[in-house]
């Protein structure tokens, strides 16, 4: 049934929470996903300056919990694509 859901809203080009914002406009998601030289606290000043209304009184960048990343390195295992290997 997720899968069905997920499915209509790639199709309709539609979301389905309130604070969704299209990639393009989504700075700091673009900004995050980049393996970047810069710290936490310098990424967050950037953000802060630059894009203010997409983050929280309290935005704070922290690590993923491991079991999240377990999660993640599973999942990639179970393809033998370049773009998902962990760094």
């Amino acid at each position: 049934m997720a899968q069905k859901h997920a499915m209509n809203l790639l199709e309709l080009g539609e979301q389905d929470y309130s604070e969704w914002l299209p990639g393009s406009k989504n700075h700091v998601a673009y900004a995050l996903s980049w393996d970047d030289n810069r710290n936490n606290v310098e990424l967050t000043k950037i953000l802060q300056t630059f894009c203010p209304n997409q983050l929280l009184d309290h935005f704070k960048i922290v690590p993923l919990p491991n079991k999240i990343i377990s999660w993640v390195i599973h999942f990639c295992s179970m393809y033998k694509s370049d773009t998902c290997k962990p760094s």
